[in-house]
């Protein structure tokens, strides 16, 4: 026989919660590794594009693609991490609404993408940089759930 929530001792209401964070940690690694490595492919690609239009050929050509795959990946891992984890943290706790949940884990991760980017010492001067981003991206992370609806695979 299952007891119910308000029978249960205080302690064992919060482990599933911890199991559920765990699993929101495992998200959020997951996300960060697919994320930087679709950003270095896409910095690869458009930075190889670009210095091939510029001229470099040879060894100018491979540093200026691996730098460019360097600098992408970063940002769009942590943008891709942040927004795995907070998404379902926040539906963890209770937020399943996929419009809220979805673009307050979007402003979370524009602005920790965004911070990826500034140097630490120049953080206080650019906290609107990271709000701005924060908003932007919570914009964009809100229309995704509603195109998966839109669009039944």
């Amino acid at each position: 026989m299952v007891e119910s929530k308000e029978n249960a001792p205080q302690g064992l209401i919060l482990i599933p919660l911890l199991v559920y964070r765990q699993n929101c940690l495992v998200s959020g690694l997951s996300g960060f590794t697919s994320g930087a490595v679709i950003g270095a492919a896409l910095g690869g690609l458009s930075g190889g594009l670009e210095a091939y239009r510029l001229g470099l050929r040879g060894q100018p050509l491979v540093q200026t693609v691996v730098s460019v795959a360097g600098s992408r990946a970063i940002p769009f891992g942590a943008w891709m991490g942040v927004f795995s984890f907070s998404r379902c943290f926040l539906h963890g706790v209770g937020i399943s609404n996929n419009f809220v949940n979805a673009a307050s884990a979007g402003f979370l991760a524009g602005c920790a993408a965004t911070a990826t980017q500034i140097p630490p010492s120049l953080w206080r001067n650019s906290l609107h940089m990271m709000g701005n981003n924060g908003i932007m991206s919570g914009a964009f992370a809100a229309f995704i759930p509603l195109v998966f609806q839109a669009v039944r695979f």
